[in-house]
């Protein structure tokens, strides 16, 4: 296994579940548990690709290949019943729309597991403990989002422990956009510190 590979392996299995998905996104658009052998509906914008069928497909980024999941299916409908194989498991899934010359891809990574290891549904809002970054893996610019929560101090923090970046103290509010040019490539953990003291944690890959 690569680096690279290693490090979006570590990065998919941190990522928090998604209360729900940004307007126009590809769903599951990153974080979900999906179940082996059920049923998941995908979703997207219909308005872009009403007029056109469009091709989905389900892309590995463990074997680095796409399976196909269905051809041609008319573009208005803005969902598909999807039966997902019972012997497909992983961490690093993505669903890509292909509409002609364009396409979209779910923002982030979701999991394929088994019915012992599917979570209960998340809360509508992001959890206290968590953090959502997008996008992720990143080439330096991400949008970090924990809920309705103020927060005092933003914290990265590389794998030595060594705090590399801050923003704050002061009031921050989610949705915020993080910038991170001057960081390496690799693995990063992201501190959200509140007001009140608690913590909110992620883990956020940089490739440059």
């Amino acid at each position: 296994m690569t680096i690279a590979a290693f490090l979006l392996t570590v990065c998919a299995a941190a990522l928090p579940l998604r209360a729900q998905c940004a307007d126009g996104e590809v769903f599951p658009c990153g974080g979900e548990r999906v179940q082996a052998g059920g049923l998941v509906q995908i979703r997207w914008a219909a308005q872009p690709v009403a007029d056109q069928r469009v091709d989905l497909w389900l892309w590995d980024g463990e074997s680095g290949v796409y399976r196909e999941i269905a051809r041609g299916f008319p573009g208005a409908a803005g969902k598909y019943s999807w039966s997902v194989p019972e012997g497909l498991r992983g961490k690093l899934f993505r669903i890509r729309l292909q509409a002609g010359q364009r396409s979209w891809m779910s923002p982030s990574y979701f999991w394929i597991v088994g019915a012992a290891e599917v979570p209960p549904a998340p809360p509508p809002f992001p959890l206290p403990s968590s953090v959502s970054i997008r996008p992720n893996p990143s080439t330096g610019e991400v949008l970090l989002e924990w809920g309705l929560r103020e927060a005092r101090l933003v914290s990265l923090w590389n794998v030595l422990g060594q705090r590399v970046k801050t923003v704050g103290p002061g009031k921050l509010l989610s949705p915020l956009l993080l910038q991170m040019p001057e960081l390496a490539s690799g693995l990063y953990r992201v501190e959200v510190e509140f007001t009140t003291a608690e913590k909110a944690i992620g883990w956020l890959v940089l490739l440059h």
